[in-house]
Formats: C-alpha cells, sequence, structure tokens
C-alpha cells in the first residue's frame, strides 16, 4: 500500500501522534498500527492478509477522505479478490490491470 501523508495537521492529530509516540516509546502500539482504527470493522471473511488490507485503507480514508492510495500485486486474483472486499465494506476504488511487457 503506497500513501503519501498529509502535512497539514490539526491540533487534535498532533496531540495523538504525542500520545502515540509515548506509547511506541513504553513499548505500545507500532508504526504499522498508526493508520488502523480500532472501529474499522472488515465485513465478509476475505482472509487475515486481505481483511488487512482493507482495514488499513478504510481506517486511512477515515482519516482522510481525499487521500488517494495505491495498492499493488504481483498476483492478478489477489487483485481481483480485493475488489470484492472493497465492494463489500463499501471501499471506493478503482481498479487497473496491465500485462507484462513481452520480450524480444
Amino acid at each position: 500500500i503506497a500513501y503519501a501523508g498529509d502535512d497539514r495537521l490539526t491540533q487534535d492529530q498532533e496531540e495523538n501522534d504525542e500520545d502515540r509516540d509515548e506509547a511506541k516509546a513504553a513499548g505500545g502500539a507500532g508504526v504499522d498500527e498508526e493508520f488502523d482504527l480500532e472501529g474499522v470493522r472488515v465485513k465478509g471473511s476475505f482472509g487475515s492478509k486481505l481483511e488487512a488490507v482493507v482495514r488499513r485503507v478504510a481506517s486511512i480514508l477515515h482519516r482522510d477522505p481525499e487521500a488517494k492510495i495505491l495498492v499493488f500485486s504481483e498476483w492478478q486474483d489477489v487483485l481481483e479478490l480485493l475488489t470484492h472486499a472493497f465492494n463489500a465494506n463499501q471501499v471506493p476504488f478503482v481498479f487497473a490491470k496491465g500485462k507484462p511487457a513481452m520480450s524480444k
């Protein structure tokens, strides 16, 4: 997942960041958890890895509805399953696929 965070922070976000940094220093939440909101629940049964992707994307979009996120996968089947998971969880997306370049 590629996501470029917005540099514009509100006072609440800055305070939350300070709280999160203190929790990390005390052995709390890891870096990977900073975008995952506890209240985000994934509908459907898509496996733990796809559910984690949906949860991460939904959490980012909850915090920043204008965010643009790229999800890459080498496996076409995984991307197709992810489209079902995004649809089931009302996560807006655009699906693009391409072919590998032909070798000479």
